[in-house]
Formats: C-alpha cells, sequence, structure tokens
C-alpha cells in the first residue's frame, strides 16, 4: 500500500496548535460562507449532467453546460464582452489564474475558486447585466489543439456552472469546512468513508491522492479531531477513533502520533495504560524502535501481560540478554502468583493466561540459550504445558537449541514432525513453489532457515545441497526482510567451500535489508578471514549502527584490530633487526604508534564488548593480555601500575572460569562435549595473572602477590597435563609447547629462587618411632593418645601418623614441626593410599600459644584439614584453654565437604591424594586471611565466618602472625583421632611446606 510520508514530530506539533491558512477552520469562528459558492446549479442539474457525486472530482478547468448540447464540457474563460465591446477591463483581474503550489513538485495545490465567483457575481448585477455580458471561452476537452485555441462565446444568462477548477484540497476543504465547528468532525469521517479508495489510492491512479496530498489530508483529518479534542482534551474516545482508522489504512505514523498525543495530555487510567500499550506495540512490531519503546511498555505492564512480553522482546533486541532473563524470571511468578499471592491480576491475550506463560518461557529458555546455558534452556523449556499455543514457536526454540548443541539429526526431525512445518517443506519442495502466490509468515520463514543450517551442516561440504538452498529460496519469499535465510544461505555456501557464493548470499540479504547487524556482523567476518579488514571494519561497524550493543562486533572489530597490531609488530621486528637510518627511524616511529593505537582500539572494543556480555571467558582473557602489552608499552609508572592491576583482574576472572570449565562432567564423545570442550577458557589466564602478580608484587614490595603468582604458575603446571581443561589432546599438546606455558615454567623455578621466600621439603629417607621422628618432627607430649604414642612412626621412605586402639575417646593426638623466625603460608602432603581406618586423620597448621615453650605449652587454635572414617574430605578448628582442647565450630562437628567441590567421586581407601593447605595473607599487616584447600587440582576455599563465631574467628582472620621479637609462632603436622579402639593412619611420602620471610628476618632464620 502507498501512503503518506507523515512525520510524527510534525503531527504532534500541528495537534497541538493547529496552523495554516487563515480560514474559518482556524479562527474556530461559525462558518463564515465564503465556501458556499453561489453561482453554482443546483447538485440535481450537476449530478445529472456529471454522474453521481460528480462535483467532488479535481479538475483543472472550469465545467459548464454546453451553450449547444445537453452535456458538460471543459473551459478556460478568456474574456468577458459587455454591451458588445469585447476585452472589457473590469474582467482581466478576474480572469487570472489565482492558484497555490506545492513546494517540491510545484503541482497545484489549491484554486483560488472565490475569484470565479465573484466574477460572476459582478456581471450579473443589473448594473452589468443591462450591458447583456458575453464569456469569451476556450474549450479545453477537445481532442484537437487547433480546436482547443479557438474561441467560443456564452452569455451569462445561458452561463450554467457545474463545477470550478479544484485540487483535492479544494474537495475536503470545501467537503468539510463548508459546515459549522461542531458538524466538522462527523463531516470528515464521512468524507473520508465515501472517498476511501482515491485517499488510499493503492493502483497510483493518477487522479486519485498524491503522496503529498495523503500527508496534507492525514494532518487536515487530525485537525478536526484537534478542535473536537480541544473542548476535552483527556477523552480517550476521540483519541481511539482516531487511531483505529488510521490502523484500518495501516498508516503508521498517524495511528502512533495518536496514542502518543493521548499519553501527553495525560488521558485517565486505564484508557492510558491501553495507550501505552499500543504505541510500545507499533513501536516493537513495527518501527524497531525498541528502546523507545520500553518506558511505554514498563508502564503498561502493570495490567496488560502483552506488554511485559514486548518489553523482553525489546531487551532480546538490544541485546540485553540479562534482563531479558531476569524479566522473563519475574514474569512467570507474577503470572504463577496471580491467584494465590494476591497479586494484580494482569489482563492476558484472548484471556489465556497460560499461553502468556507458555511465551515467557519460551523467552526465558531462549535468553539462556544465548548465554549459553544450555542445560538450564532445556530445562525450562520442559516446564512448557503439554497443550501450549504456543506449539509452533516452542517447537522452532527446541530445534534451535538442538542446533545449537550440533545434535542436527534431532533439529530435523522437531522440525519435520510439525503438521505445520511439515505442510511449509512440503510448499517449498513443490516444483511451482516460487511461482505461485507466497503468504507473509516470518516463523515459517524462521523454520525453513534453521532446517536449512541444520541440514547444510548434516550434508557436509560433499553433499548436494541443491534442496537446501531451494528452501531458503522459499524463506526469503515468506519474509523478504528477514536476515535467517540469507544467513543460512550464506552458510551452507561456507560449508561447500563456495566462498564467493557466501558473499553474494550475504549481499544480497544486505539489499533486502541494508541495517541488519547480523548480516553485517557475518559478512565482516568473512572479509576479515579473507584478509580484507577495511571492509571487515566497515561491516562491523555497520552491525553495531544497527545494534549499539552487539557484542559480537565488538569481538571482531577487537580481532580486526589485533590483526593490525601483529602485522604493526612484525613490521617493528623487522626494523629493528636492520640498520637504522633516518627513514627507518620514522618508519619504527610511526610502526610503534600503530601498534599502541591498535592496541588501545582492541581493549576499548572487546572492555564494551565485556560490559555487554560479562561472560565470554576468552574475550576476558584476551583483554587482559592487552592490558599487560599497553603495560610494556609506557614508561609512566602510574600508568603501568593501572594496567597490571587490570590486568590482573581479568585473569584472575578468566582463571575462575577455567577452574570451573574443567569441573565440568561431560559425556565424552558426544557432540555437545565437543562443542563446550571448543568453547574451553584460555589457559593464558594463569600466566597473565601470575605475570601481573609478579610485577605488581616487585613494583610495590609486596611478598603476597609474589606467592600469588607463584601458585598460579604451579597451576599452570597442573592444568597443562589434565585434558578436562582442553578441546581435545591437540589442544593440550599446543598450550604446552607455547611461549606462555615456557615462560610459566621458567618463572617458576625464578619465584621458587626467590630471597623473600623458603620452600622446604622433607621425603622421610630414614628409620624413627615417635619418641624420634627425626628432622625436628616431635609430638605435642601434653596431648598425644598412647595408641598413637605406640604406633606412629618413620620408615620405608614415609612418615606415618597412626593410632593402634585408640585409648581415650576421640583425644585428638598431634605431631609438628616448627620454624623458628618463619611464617606458614602453605603445607603440602603426598598420601600414596588412604586406606580403610576407623579413625579421622589428617593435617593441621597450629598457632601455638607460648612460642618461647615450643609445643609443651597449649596452642591459641588448630585448623585441621583431613578424612574421616568414610574417607570424606572433612575440616574443622580447635582451641586449647586450660588444658582442655575444644572445638570451635558452631554446630561442634567438622565441616563435610561436598565431593561435587573435588570431582564428584567419594574417595577410596586405595586412592593417591595429594593435599595442599594454603594461608593467604594479602599484605603485612592486613586485617584478613584467606584458607583454601587444594585437593589433586581442586581447590577449595574454607568458610570461616559460616562455620565458626566472630570471637572465634578472630585469631585464624589476623595477618600478624609473626611476634614482635620475630619469633615464628606457626607449626604444620598431622593428627589423628577416633573414638575408643579405633584403628587407622596417615602415611605420607612427601611434605613440602613454603615460609613467607617477608615480615621476619631473613638474616635470623635458622
Amino acid at each position: 500500500m502507498r501512503r503518506g510520508l507523515l512525520i510524527v514530530v510534525s503531527v504532534i506539533a500541528l495537534l497541538a496548535q493547529p496552523g495554516g491558512r487563515s480560514t474559518a477552520q482556524d479562527s474556530g469562528a461559525p462558518d463564515s460562507g465564503v465556501l458556499a459558492l453561489t453561482m453554482l446549479e443546483p447538485v440535481t442539474e450537476v449530478e445529472r449532467l456529471l454522474g453521481p457525486g460528480g462535483q467532488w472530482k479535481p479538475c483543472r478547468n472550469m465545467v459548464i453546460k454546453s451553450p449547444d448540447s445537453d452535456k458538460a464540457i471543459e473551459i478556460r474563460p478568456t474574456g468577458v464582452e459587455l454591451a458588445g465591446i469585447p476585452g472589457h477591463s473590469e474582467a482581466a483581474r478576474f480572469l487570472q489564474r489565482q492558484l497555490e503550489r506545492w513546494p517540491t513538485s510545484k503541482l497545484v495545490k489549491r484554486y483560488d475558486v472565490q475569484a470565479y465567483d465573484k466574477m460572476l457575481q459582478y456581471y450579473r448585477e443589473p448594473k452589468q447585466a443591462s450591458g447583456k455580458p458575453v464569456l469569451h471561452y476556450q474549450q479545453m476537452d477537445l481532442p484537437s489543439a487547433q480546436d482547443r485555441l479557438k474561441t467560443r462565446t456564452v452569455s451569462f444568462d445561458q452561463l450554467k456552472i457545474l463545477r470550478y477548477p479544484q485540487t483535492w484540497v479544494d474537495i475536503w476543504e470545501q467537503y468539510v469546512l463548508a459546515k459549522p465547528l461542531a458538524e466538522r468532525l462527523a463531516r470528515v469521517i464521512e468524507f473520508d468513508a465515501a472517498f476511501r479508495d482515491q485517499i488510499e489510492n493503492l493502483d497510483a491512479q493518477p487522479d486519485a491522492f498524491s503522496d503529498v496530498e495523503q500527508s496534507a489530508y492525514a494532518v487536515f483529518y487530525q485537525n478536526q479531531y484537534a478542535f473536537t479534542r480541544n473542548s476535552a482534551p483527556r477523552d480517550a474516545e476521540v483519541y481511539m477513533r482516531l487511531a483505529e482508522l488510521h490502523q484500518g489504512r495501516e498508516n503508521v505514523d498517524a495511528e502512533l502520533s495518536v496514542y502518543l498525543d493521548a499519553i501527553r495530555n495525560e488521558v485517565p487510567e486505564p484508557d492510558v495504560f491501553e495507550f501505552r500499550l499500543r504505541a510500545g506495540r507499533i513501536m516493537v512490531k513495527r518501527l524497531r524502535l525498541y528502546e523507545d519503546a520500553i518506558p511505554h511498555l514498563q508502564v503498561a505492564g502493570a495490567t496488560f501481560a502483552e506488554a511485559t512480553l514486548l518489553e523482553i522482546e525489546c531487551y532480546r533486541e538490544l541485546g540485553l540478554v540479562d534482563q531479558e532473563l531476569e524479566l522473563a524470571n519475574r514474569f512467570v511468578e507474577a503470572i504463577d502468583g496471580d491467584s494465590s499471592s494476591g497479586a494484580p491480576v494482569l489482563t492476558y491475550p484472548d484471556g489465556n493466561p497460560q499461553a502468556t506463560r507458555d511465551r515467557a518461557l519460551l523467552f526465558k529458555a531462549r535468553a539462556l540459550l544465548h548465554r549459553d546455558q544450555l542445560k538450564s534452556a532445556f530445562d525450562t523449556f520442559a516446564q512448557l504445558s503439554s497443550d501450549a499455543t504456543t506449539m509452533d514457536e516452542a517447537d522452532y526454540l527446541l530445534a534451535s537449541m538442538l542446533l545449537y548443541s550440533s545434535k542436527y539429526q534431532e533439529a530435523l526431525q522437531t522440525i519435520e514432525k510439525n503438521t505445520n512445518f511439515k505442510a511449509l517443506l512440503a510448499a517449498a519442495r513443490a516444483p511451482s513453489a516460487l511461482t505461485g502466490s507466497i503468504g507473509y509468515s516470518p516463523i515459517g520463514s524462521r523454520v525453513l532457515s534453521l532446517w536449512g543450517h541444520a541440514r547444510a551442516e548434516m550434508t557436509g561440504s560433499q553433499g548436494d545441497l541443491k534442496e537446501v538452498h531451494a528452501a531458503l529460496a522459499y524463506a526469503k519469499q515468506l519474509d523478504p526482510l528477514c536476515a535467517e535465510p540469507f544467513l543460512a544461505d550464506a552458510r551452507a555456501h561456507e560449508i561447500a567451500g563456495r566462498f564467493p557464493d557466501a558473499f553474494d548470499s550475504y549481499r544480497a540479504g544486505l539489499i533486502a535489508n541494508p541495517k541488519d547487524p547480523r548480516l553485517n556482523y557475518a559478512l565482516g567476518s568473512l572479509y576479515q578471514r579473507a584478509g580484507v579488514l577495511d571492509m571487515a571494519e566497515n561491516h562491523y561497524n555497520a552491525a553495531l549502527r544497527g545494534s549499539p550493543r552487539f557484542a559480537a562486533a565488538m569481538n571482531g572489530l577487537g580481532g580486526l584490530m589485533m590483526e593490525r597490531a601483529a602485522a604493526h609488530n612484525a613490521e617493528i621486528q623487522s626494523l629493528q633487526n636492520q640498520p637504522l637510518d633516518d627513514e627507518s627511524r620514522a618508519a619504527l616511529t610511526g610502526a610503534l604508534l600503530g601498534l599502541s593505537r591498535s592496541i588501545r582500539e582492541a581493549s576499548a572494543h572487546y572492555s564494551a564488548s565485556l560490559d555487554v556480555n560479562p561472560s565470554q571467558p576468552a574475550v576476558t582473557v584476551r583483554l587482559a593480555g592487552l592490558y599487560v602489552q599497553l603495560a610494556g608499552l609506557t614508561n609512566d609508572g602510574a600508568l603501568v601500575l593501572s594496567y597490571l592491576h587490570r590486568a590482573r583482574e581479568l585473569s584472575q576472572r578468566g582463571m575462575q572460569d577455567a577452574e570451573e570449565f574443567g569441573m565440568t562432567p561431560r559425556p565424552a564423545g558426544s557432540a555437545q562435549s565437543a562443542r563446550l570442550a571448543a568453547s574451553a577458557p584460555p589457559m593464558e589466564a594463569f600466566t597473565i595473572y601470575a605475570y601481573a602478580s609478579y610485577e605488581i608484587g616487585k613494583r610495590e614490595s609486596k611478598a603476597a602477590l609474589l606467592e600469588e603468582a607463584r601458585r598460579a604458575l604451579e597451576r599452570v603446571r597442573t592444568v597443562g597435563q589434565d585434558p578436562r581443561y582442553f578441546g581435545d589432546g591437540e589442544a593440550m599438546k599446543a598450550f604446552k609447547d607455547s611461549e606462555s606455558f615456557r615462560w610459566a615454567m621458567e618463572t617458576l623455578s625464578a619465584i621458587a629462587a626467590n630471597e623473600r621466600q623458603v620452600r622446604k621439603r622433607d621425603t622421610f629417607e630414614r628409620t624413627g618411632t615417635a619418641h624420634n621422628l627425626g628432622n625436628r618432627w616431635q609430638l605435642f607430649p601434653q596431648g598425644a593418645d598412647q595408641g598413637f604414642v605406640d604406633a606412629t612412626r618413620v620408615e620405608g621412605g614415609a612418615l606415618v601418623a597412626a593410632v593402634r586402639n585408640q585409648q581415650e575417646d576421640m583425644r585428638v593426638s598431634r605431631l609438628g614441626l616448627r620454624e623458628k623466625f618463619a611464617s606458614v603460608a602453605s603445607v603440602r602432603v603426598v598420601i600414596p593410599a588412604l586406606g580403610d581406618s576407623s579413625a579421622t586423620r589428617g593435617v593441621h597448621l597450629t598457632r601455638l600459644a607460648d612460642a618461647e615453650g615450643g609445643f609443651t605449652g597449649a596452642f591459641d587454635w588448630s585448623l585441621m584439614v583431613g578424612f574421616d572414617a568414610e574417607n570424606n574430605l572433612v575440616w574443622e578448628v580447635r582451641a586449647e584453654s586450660e588444658k582442655t582442647e575444644r572445638s570451635l565450630m558452631r554446630d561442634g562437628k567438622p565441616v563435610i565437604i561436598d565431593p561435587r567441590q573435588y570431582g564428584g567421586d567419594k574417595l577410596k581407601a586405595g586412592d593417591r591424594v595429594e593435599l595442599t593447605i594454603d594461608r593467604f595473607v594479602p599484605e603485612p599487616n592486613g586485617s584478613t586471611i584467606r584458607y583454601e584447600i587444594e585437593l589433586n587440582g581442586y581447590r577449595i576455599s574454607i568458610n570461616l565466618l559460616n562455620a565458626l563465631g566472630n570471637e572465634e574467628r578472630e585469631p585464624l582472620d589476623n595477618a600478624n602472625y609473626v611476634a614482635e621479637d620475630g619469633e615464628g609462632v606457626m607449626a604444620i603436622g598431622f593428627y589423628v583421632y577416633g573414638a575408643t579402639g579405633a584403628t587407622g593412619e596417615l602415611k605420607v611420602d612427601e611434605c613440602e611446606w613454603v615460609l613467607d620471610s617477608n615480615l621476619a628476618r631473613r638474616e635470623d632464620q635458622d
């Protein structure tokens, strides 16, 4: 349909303050009669000669009844003869054509028909009539130009005027403005109904409304409502009638302007909610003004469920996945609570809350899918009702999730078992698919696109994709502006290796929808892979213009800038290997500036992408690496530290992502596993974190950061040999062969030798009993059970902390090792096999109450990590008060750590165990110490806050763990306890401990 280009803002202004020619309409005065022309023949005579409604037709010339016959003719007056004298001077000013033209086209906008009317009145007055005036004219409807130029005459007493020259503007103004103000609204509605075909002008007829006349008429039409509205500006009925008329004519701009005008004039509740819903619906469904729609939908959402659904859709289109998911969650809860919790009752589309709930669940599942939370998406999908009225959309989303999971066959089956989709596929496969009439079906277009994508992935590069391209051609006809068919078509060409055809598909899509973000992004990506970086940059930027929060396009620009940085770096390396003259120095300076600029731009793009979607492990690590590079490109010390701190923060997030990925159970060999493995977070997070921590530690003299760097690098060594952290064996090998891994191992050696850290190790290559364990290992004499004393020993290259027939019920027995002038930062033990035991046994860190007295005095507290009789990993804190040991735990029992935190499987008697207890001190005299356990590569934080009261927690949460005189007050060791008669042992092959000596005097250590 062709309609006027009505600008919303202009219409709003016109509604607020009508303007235009100075007429009775403008002044609001009673009808002046100016348009009630006096000399026209009666309507009955006009219609007899011109046909029904003949007076309401545009015409460039005056129409009169022919003096020679009973028919109508078109004439142009040329002069008046009065008393037999031709060219009467008084007639000249009347016969000049008075008209107004449109500014752009210069066509006639309206004629001044009053001049003709005055001329007739003048020559029919008695004074002039006595001279028997005669009108000279040319007949303009004759086929021959020579005949049209011939002058003809008719006496005024015989002149019968049927119609004056008039445009459509003249016609609608005469039709409406000749009536009093109170009647004009009804009159304009009557005119609109009578002349609907001419106004809409679907066939673009030259004698019907032009585009500019359609727009002008829309303003005129609304002004009639405005006059009525001005007397009652908050009457919703006036706005509703006007909006529904524009809606029937599909004049979306005019309809929207009515809703906005009603809202601005504060139409009262509840009508204003419906106006906001209608305005938001147009902005979302027709104009794609998502940000503008959200405020209206948020207000309407208190009453209309549809408004909230539309708001969720806005967040989806804007790429605000977090807001989309949050609102979908709240909306489902609100629907479920309508009848039971007293929540406001919503108005549902078609009065069906279940259908609305199903749609909200679909939106939630879709948001989860876009956040890569596939399992949660499937779980949400399973909540749909069995008789979901949104079944087509449900099947489409299910097929999308299956395609995302690389389950192509299941995706195809989901589509092909749906009755509607099956009919759609049959129509697409028909020989005459593209020759018949094809309706508009957005979901049909998306379904065929998804089917074509899945089929292409299944068929592969060697298959026949003719049927796929045929289906996608049909999909393009179902929704010509939809990007999905073009994306799927190009993807099929890429799979087949036909990249020129893929380029053509993307370009064809952009011809149909040049602003589509996904098409621009996909074409930019293809250009980038082809090495045409300038074109890639143009399309990435076009994608962001269409969707400013399109994270993938930001990442594309970031990667593109990194490619340019790599080119600059290669140029720098080449120039640095050559003798420098003035020319090469200038080239080197330019390359360095280009490198810095490219890295800064890349970091800006990646940072913006993470602002949109923080859950991007690879981008997080990439940005951290860029900050490290920027730190190396500046000599400003403060700026260097700023970059390093940002790199450290981001890489720490990357390490957490990597640990979480490594602990995620994945069925080996499945397609889903392959997709998840391909998204493995980069292991470079550990090396970046270590580098940043090490550099900051050196620059700020913080030994704790050096220790954290060492731990990160040790983790690199561990995960580098664990296939769970990689997509496959090749990826693991590539990492171990990388420069990053080599640097990590070299730096680890350097940190271990740093003078501010002392690492000690005992492998128990000796023999001894509990009374002489060697290397200063000894019992705590005042607390050991006799069964422990009898069984504990060193033999066969292992220390065995054991109990045989526990004598005193639940008595804790300890042995330990104490280092003077040093503080324990970490202790690691290797246990060859847990063994069977009816006792609890493990490793302790103990703060001695009497440092001078060694192990003979009491202790303030003892952190104990070990294994109970069921081989559960447990931890607890105990203290000694007045020679009586007590638990500091809130419930008096050890905390049992869930096996899911260390792999999911419960430990068995034959398991080999590597156990580490880490004590992290942020910096000297800090206020918080953090404790972590590492069991066979899995790290577990100890939550002191939940397990201990504030008073009990304070001694463990104090960084001042070195006495004022520098005397060490910490000890490490092993413990065993159980019920009377318990038997068990803890066999340790190797014990390694790290002493952080930065807070003590290095030269005074033993």
